[in-house]
This record gives C-alpha cells, sequence and structure tokens, in this order.
C-alpha cells in the first residue's frame, strides 16, 4: 500500500505541472507562429491599416488610415502637420493624392496655390506606398528571411518594452530577420495583429500599422466613394506672365496711366491674374509714392494682350501737390493666378521690403505661394526682419515641410522667432517643436516661442520651446530607440536638457516625450503611458525640477509629474 501511495503522489504531481510544460515544449517556435501569421493575411480580401510613420526618426506627426486589397488598391487618409490628404492607389501602380491646404502647404508649397483639394498623382509628400501594402506583401514582409529550420534565420521574442497586448488583443511581439516588429496572437489560431519596420516605406521611413481584415464588398464600396478621380493627367498648372514692350502712358495732374504688352506662357490661362505697379521716385523701386492694379484680360497661353494700369488717384494727386521733380520709375509686375495673386499683399511687400525681395520670391519655386508671401511680408513688417532674412527663412520652412505649420502660427499672432539666431538653427529635424508650439497653441495657449528667446527686456534665455502665455519651457525629446534601455536614456537625457535650459523667473519647465512609429511606446495607450516608463527604469529622481512631462504615442497625449514616478 505505500509503494502504492507514492505512485498515486507523482501521478498527480505529474498532471499538475504536465500540461503547461506540455505547452512549452511542444508550441510552434516564434518563426512558425510568424509563419502562421503570414499564411493567415495572405488569405485575406483586404485588409484595414491604420497607425502612424515615421522618417529618419524626425517626422513623427503622419498618421495612416488606408485599406488595401490584393490587387494592390488602396483607398484612405494621410495626414501630418496638422494637414489632411486623401489616397486613392489603382492597383496599376498610380496613387493620386488630394491635400488640403496645410497638407500641400507642407509637401508642395509652390503648387499650394492651385493644388488645394485637387487629385494629383504620387509624389505630394507620401512616404508610405499604399499599393505595396496588400495582403500579399504583407505576407511577403513577414516571411523575409525566415526558414523554419534554421536559428539563424528565425524569428524571436522582441525586447520587453514592446507592449503584449493591442487594443484588448493579447499579442507576442516577435521580431523579424530583417529588424522589423510582428505582433501576433498569443494563442492560436495564429494571426497578424499589427507590424512595425519598413513594409510599403518609401525612403527611409518607418511604420506603425494596426492590421484587419476587410470582405471584398466592404472593400469595393469604399473604394467606390472616391470614384472621381481623375486619372488622366495632374492639373495643369497655371500660366505664368512677363511684360514685355512698356507704352508710354499718359500722366497730367491728377492722373497717371501706364501700359505693358503681357505674355502668357503655355499654362492655363483661366485664373486671369491681375498686373500690378509701383510708382517710385527712384529707379531703385526704394522710395514708391503710388501703386496701381489692373485686372488681367482674357489672355490665350502663348499670346500676349496690351493691358494698362492706373495709379491711385489719392496718392497721384498727393505727389503730384507736393513733389516739384515731375521725373519718376514705374515697375510693373504681372501676377499669375494660381501662384501669387493677391495685388494687395504683393504691393504691400513691395512697399516694405523692395522689389528685389519679391524678385527672390518669385524667382524661387520654393516660396512661391501666397502663404509665402504672406510670411515674408508678416515676418517684415511686423517682427522687423530685413527682407533677406525673411525670404531666407520661408525658403528653409518651405523645403523642409515646416511651413504649413509656422505659417499659420505666425499668421495669428502666437509664434515668435528670433531672426538673428533663426537660420543658423533651424533644421528639419527641428519640425518636432514646431509641431509642439501648434499644439499648445491648439489648446489654447496665446503665444509660444521657438528658442532662443529675447523678451522685452533684452534677456536672453535658451529653450526649446516657450510657452509665454502659460509661462513654460518645452524640451521636446524623441523616445526612439528599440528597447528599455534606451526609453530611459532618452528620458534621462532629455530631462537633463530641461534642467539646463536658461529660462526666465517664474517659468516651469516641461518635458515633451515623442514616441514616434519607431518606437516601442507607440503602441501604449494614455492610461498605460506610466507604467510603460515605470517599467523601463524612469524614475522619480530622473525627472528632480520639472514641472510636467507630456508624453505623446499613437494612442494619444498624456501629461505626468515626477510625483507620479515616487
Amino acid at each position: 500500500m505505500g509503494g502504492l501511495a507514492v505512485v498515486v503522489v507523482l501521478a498527480l504531481a505529474v498532471g499538475l505541472v504536465g500540461i503547461p510544460l506540455y505547452h512549452k515544449l511542444f508550441a510552434p517556435s516564434p518563426t512558425e507562429r510568424v509563419l502562421a501569421a503570414a499564411a493567415e493575411v495572405a488569405a485575406a480580401d483586404a485588409v484595414h491599416l491604420t497607425g502612424g510613420l515615421s522618417v529618419d526618426e524626425t517626422d513623427t506627426q503622419q498618421t495612416v488610415d488606408l485599406t488595401v486589397d490584393v490587387k494592390g488598391r488602396a483607398y484612405g487618409t494621410v495626414r501630418r502637420a496638422g494637414g489632411r490628404a486623401d489616397v486613392v492607389s489603382d492597383g496599376d501602380g498610380n496613387t493620386y493624392v488630394r491635400g488640403d491646404r496645410r497638407w500641400v502647404l507642407a509637401t508642395d508649397p509652390a503648387r499650394a496655390g492651385y493644388l488645394v483639394g485637387k487629385w494629383a498623382t504620387a509624389g505630394s509628400g507620401l512616404t508610405v506606398l499604399p499599393s505595396k501594402l496588400s495582403p500579399t506583401d504583407l505576407a511577403a514582409y513577414l516571411k523575409a528571411g525566415l526558414r523554419a529550420d534554421d536559428p539563424r534565420h528565425a524569428a524571436v521574442d522582441a525586447d520587453p518594452a514592446y507592449p503584449r497586448s493591442v487594443h484588448g488583443t493579447a499579442v507576442t511581439p516577435l521580431k523579424l530577420p530583417g529588424g522589423g516588429v510582428a505582433y501576433v496572437t498569443a494563442d492560436e489560431p495564429y494571426r497578424l495583429v499589427a507590424v512595425d519596420g519598413g513594409v510599403g516605406a518609401a525612403d527611409t521611413a518607418h511604420v506603425a500599422f494596426d492590421v484587419t481584415h476587410v470582405r471584398k464588398s466592404a472593400f469595393d464600396k469604399g473604394i467606390a466613394g472616391y470614384g472621381g478621380v481623375d486619372r488622366d493627367r495632374d492639373p495643369v498648372a497655371p500660366a505664368r506672365y512677363e511684360v514685355g514692350k512698356a507704352d508710354n502712358g499718359y500722366c497730367d495732374e491728377s492722373s497717371c496711366s501706364e501700359s505693358g504688352t503681357v505674355k502668357a506662357d503655355g499654362g492655363d490661362t483661366t485664373r486671369r491674374g491681375h498686373l500690378v505697379g509701383l510708382f517710385s521716385t527712384d529707379k531703385a523701386g526704394k522710395h514708391a509714392f503710388a501703386t496701381c492694379t489692373a485686372k488681367l484680360p482674357a489672355i490665350r497661353p502663348n499670346h500676349s494682350a496690351k493691358v494698362t494700369c492706373s495709379a491711385d488717384p489719392d496718392e497721384w494727386r498727393a505727389w503730384t501737390a507736393t513733389s516739384p521733380d515731375p521725373h519718376f520709375w514705374v515697375f510693373l509686375l504681372p501676377l499669375s493666378g494660381g501662384y501669387d495673386d493677391d495685388p494687395k499683399l504683393v504691393l504691400d511687400l513691395l512697399r516694405s521690403n523692395r522689389l528685389s525681395t519679391y524678385g527672390a520670391l518669385a524667382g524661387g519655386d520654393a516660396v512661391d505661394s501666397t502663404a509665402a508671401l504672406d510670411l515674408v511680408n508678416r515676418l517684415g513688417k511686423r517682427h522687423g526682419w530685413t527682407g533677406d532674412a525673411a525670404v531666407e527663412a520661408v525658403a528653409q520652412l518651405a523645403e523642409s515641410g515646416a511651413l504649413g505649420v509656422v505659417q499659420p502660427l505666425v499668421a495669428g499672432d502666437h509664434l515668435t522667432l528670433d531672426a538673428e539666431t533663426f537660420n543658423a538653427r533651424f533644421r528639419p529635424t527641428d519640425l518636432p517643436r514646431y509641431d509642439e508650439a501648434a499644439r499648445r497653441v491648439a489648446g489654447g495657449t496665446g503665444r509660444v516661442a521657438i528658442g532662443p528667446w529675447t523678451d522685452s527686456d533684452g534677456s536672453t534665455y535658451e529653450g526649446d520651446v516657450f510657452d509665454l502665455t502659460g509661462k513654460r519651457v518645452v524640451t521636446v525629446t524623441d523616445l526612439g530607440g528599440t528597447g528599455r534601455a534606451a526609453v530611459r536614456a532618452a528620458v534621462v537625457g532629455g530631462a537633463r536638457d530641461a534642467r539646463s535650459a536658461k529660462v526666465p523667473a517664474g517659468f516651469g519647465r516641461d518635458l515633451r516625450l515623442v514616441a514616434g512609429a519607431s518606437s516601442p511606446l507607440y503602441r501604449v495607450g494614455r492610461g498605460d503611458v506610466r507604467a510603460a516608463l515605470r517599467d523601463a527604469g524612469v524614475r522619480r529622481k530622473d525627472l528632480a525640477g520639472l514641472t510636467a512631462i507630456v508624453v505623446g504615442t499613437g494612442g494619444g497625449t498624456v501629461t505626468l509629474h515626477p510625483a507620479d514616478f515616487a
């Protein structure tokens, strides 16, 4: 009986541990689970992809919502820098984009005057290729480099910093040989819930997409809503004009009219534009005393017409009544409909920043838009910038994709920039600072400044973003890297930079942490951010001296405080 009792006890013991041990020993390997998930997604009619992307870990503001079928046809939206664009791919490699004003200003400012709200072929700021995100493409990306029987070409468990749950679904994040991460359901049947990496990405973009299946009928209904896409051609560029031979005008003490032959190139002349004139007492146009404006007549492409422009009567009579010298110079400038066709703005710019400034603007594709002209004018008139400095600054903003953020801030008198340091310090990698400034303004802050900032007393302070209304100086830090150590290093480094910033008396120090698509924290929800940072090793002592820690992930933005990490 004693021996029998021992046998029974051992059997019970084996029963208690045998089931989990069996699963551990015989469960599919990470590679087998990824291959099973790849087969599952390859069988889908279409996939719905939502998430974000970053480029060179500098652009953390792009979000994507696309639906793609097995043929590579796609539809959806992409957002960045406060702008939005509709996207359609036809399955033949052609992608069409229809952006709003801020989108086009950020991606193609030279065409902002006529491209807003119109479909154009890809190239307008897309850093993801919708037609390369089909179920077949996703499956191929997951399988690339994998060999089920070769540990040198295997999927492995990802760093613990990657979340184990995506929107309530338990997942296992598995690192792929190519460096991407596949989020596969924790239990059978294994399916793809999310994917991070370079799938469908253009250039050096990194994507982070949630993945759900879509039936063919639902896809067909969705893409039918984009049936108005013109697949024949891009919108025709508006015509540009030049003034040829100028005729002798007629002037007396009460009025003056000057004429010139205006010729159109081969562009679209539907939007007729204007002819503006500047009357000056010197041939450099520095001492203007009157202006004129005339609507261009209907001119066929590659044809010309005579246009007469009459000086403002009040301005002209005021000059003739006081001027002993009747000599003057006239500068006639044609404005093209769709580009810089805002006579009042252009004349205002000419008066304040001289002809050379307008010439620099009109000759550069990067700033050939009304929004760019407006920004140059405001920097010159309201902020005291010289014409050359303003033109150079706007050109940099346009080329970096920041024009769509900065111009509305300056136009609304929300943003202050330092003319002496801007051109030396602005880089495309600084775009997150301008995004943070825009976010603060959208949240109710009246005025912000991008550092360094000089107050009314002449004192200069160092920092990334100055919230002048809320009295905060914000240090912006990217939460890049692929593991817990990298996350903690970024937080500690950002906090150190925030503490070292020279700030005005009475200002608090905020740390803005941006978890872009390349960060393992991108998928962390707002309610789990504190736990994720604590799990990465962030402690209260690391955040000493800070007023608030503002963390932005793909799940939203949350504000924390050092005490939350006690």
